[in-house]
């Protein structure tokens, strides 16, 4: 990771991927103080319901995708 970040032949080093990972840890800090109040407390938790629907879903989907696919590539491929 630190090759990635360091370019050895410029002899510089890349401070965006730095300022990425501390924008993403800002976001996720304001995330955690809004979970705490007591207006947005309760819309955390139904977003998180939803997201852990989503995510059967989205597996159910791409088992039926997957298994859609390797009958389209037995009957046409």
């Amino acid at each position: 990771m630190m090759n990635v970040m360091w370019y050895i032949h410029e002899d510089t080093y890349r401070f965006d991927f730095l300022l990425a990972i501390i924008a993403f840890l800002t976001w996720l800090k304001l995330f955690f103080y809004f979970r705490i109040t007591q207006t947005f407390g309760p819309m955390f938790r139904i977003l998180q319901q939803m997201l852990i629907d989503l995510g059967k879903f989205l597996t159910i989907w791409v088992i039926v995708l997957i298994m859609f696919s390797c009958v389209g590539i037995l009957a046409f491929g």
